[in-house]
């Protein structure tokens, strides 16, 4: 997040502008299940950064559908 801030030219030590990026609220077996079904073959290490790309695409995933021909590879994965 700093470094989209700075190369955009946004502040980057005012509290008003921090937002977390988006997530799950809880952690649970499902939530890693579901990480492992949509991405197979991620690397343990990148466990985290799947899980939030995942939550991105549940948020999306109505702007997805509206704006994304639906012949896009994307729509072949378990979460489509």
């Amino acid at each position: 997040m700093y470094v989209g801030r700075t190369v955009v030219g946004l502040p980057t030590g005012i509290y008003k502008f921090m937002v977390f990026p988006l997530h799950f609220p809880d952690r649970t077996e499902a939530v890693r299940t579901r990480v492992a079904i949509t991405f197979p073959g991620m690397p343990a290490e990148l466990a985290n950064v799947a899980e939030l790309c995942l939550a991105s695409l549940v948020f999306h995933v109505g702007f997805i559908r509206s704006t994304v021909p639906p012949t896009y590879p994307i729509f072949q994965t378990p979460v489509f």
